[in-house]
């Protein structure tokens, strides 16, 4: 197998992978794959591709996974930083990034499941007071209105998010897992929580290093 048919049937791979897309949320982080070959593997040069239509989100992802990784001894580059806000997957774009950047794994992230919940809080009560008479306070010289805070609206996001890992040298999927992430904060948290759960497994596995 050549080079560049490897790197293409790599890339493919990828695109394949961008486009699955499920409902159903699993109750905890699941390995998905984990290739006998590459069990004793430690990659020290990590490309980190966030699949996904919003910039920012992609953008903050990678970014935070990078020093992550970074923080754990090996090198790491966020594909935002090369390619720039392009939101789909080039070929051409990736295969010049890894032989560019010498790579020896590509990072691929992406959305498999996302569910919302909508949930209304009702306000604590609390009082309105108005003075009848008299000038010293009186509990029973007040009329008193009780009054309710407006309804508050928490919204709840769930997300299932799959995280492959790429060889560059086989051109070849070697690890995988699937996590889920629920939170009422907001977009930041969801990224914290996966970032998190990523580097704990690939941590586990003794797949990162310098």
């Amino acid at each position: 197998m050549t080079r560049q048919f490897a790197i293409r049937n790599l890339l493919t791979a990828l695109a394949v992978s961008a486009l699955a897309v499920a409902c159903a949320s699993p109750a905890m982080t699941t390995k998905t794959l984990h290739d006998p070959a590459y069990a004793d593997a430690v990659f020290s040069n990590f490309l980190v591709i966030a699949v996904g239509e919003n910039y920012d989100a992609r953008a903050q992802f990678e970014r935070q996974l990078v020093a992550a990784i970074r923080s754990n001894g090996a090198a790491a580059t966020a594909y935002y930083t090369i390619v720039g806000n392009k939101t789909k997957l080039a070929r051409d774009d990736i295969s010049k990034a890894i032989g560019d950047g010498g790579f020896d794994v590509v990072l691929v992230t992406r959305v498999k499941g996302q569910e919302s919940t909508v949930d209304v809080v009702s306000g604590a009560p609390d009082t309105k007071t108005t003075r009848r008479s008299g000038t010293a306070f009186d509990l029973f010289r007040y009329d008193y209105e009780e009054l309710n805070d407006p309804d508050t609206v928490e919204v709840s996001t769930s997300v299932v998010v799959v995280c492959e890992l790429y060889a560059a040298s086989e051109q070849k999927r070697v690890w995988a897992i699937e996590s889920s992430a629920s939170s009422t904060d907001g977009t930041g948290v969801l990224i914290d929580k996966e970032v998190e759960t990523i580097i704990r497994h690939l941590r586990k596995d003794k797949l990162i290093g310098g």
